[in-house]
């Protein structure tokens, strides 16, 4: 994993950080562009997608926590604040990446995979709370690029593609290609 490749990870997580901050109790239920998911069940998701990722940068599982097993949707018993579960998987992912850079071999799509489901469910949060936040250009087009190469398939992981104007930002063109309507929130009590 080269420094090119954390810093897009580290922007991933800023940027998805930055949209679960204004998460409260009273939002969890918000249903979300994840169709039969809630922004409990979604925030937990990401926490274990996280957890996942930094196990494939080290190439070993993390340590056993004896406070918290968290499955998807699941619950945590450590925490019941689903963000403050997020930020502690995020900061020990931050972590393992700038101090495995370099030294492991770990594949640039696999953290790309890993920057694209993070910024893009950073964006499911916030059109949940009725507040999408765009995705940064800088984020979004080095993802979008990858994002052509590596989700080709759907394979019932994304909606169909969403027709965007052709002059969309890049960060509107990768929601629409993984089945989100980048004009939509999803302030909806699910």
């Amino acid at each position: 994993m080269s420094r090119r490749e954390t810093v897009l990870l580290a922007e991933a997580v800023r940027y998805m950080l930055g949209r679960a901050a204004s998460v409260g109790r009273r939002e969890l239920a918000a249903s979300t562009p994840c169709p039969g998911w809630n922004l409990d069940a979604l925030l937990r998701h990401l926490a274990e997608s996280i957890e996942i990722l930094d196990t494939a940068i080290t190439g070993t599982p993390p340590p056993a926590r004896p406070d918290c097993a968290v499955t998807c949707p699941g619950t945590c018993a450590g925490t019941t604040d689903p963000v403050e579960l997020l930020r502690d998987r995020a900061a020990g992912l931050l972590w393992t990446a700038f101090t495995a850079e370099d030294r492991t071999g770990c594949a640039v799509p696999v953290i790309a995979v890993g920057a694209i489901e993070i910024t893009v469910h950073g964006w499911d949060v916030s059109a949940a709370c009725a507040s999408p936040a765009p995705i940064p250009p800088q984020l979004a087009a080095p993802l979008l690029a990858h994002s052509f190469r590596l989700v080709p398939a759907r394979d019932g992981l994304f909606g169909p593609p969403v027709p965007v104007p052709s002059r969309a930002s890049p960060g509107d063109r990768l929601l629409a290609w993984l089945g989100r309507d980048p004009a939509t929130s999803y302030r909806r009590v699910a």
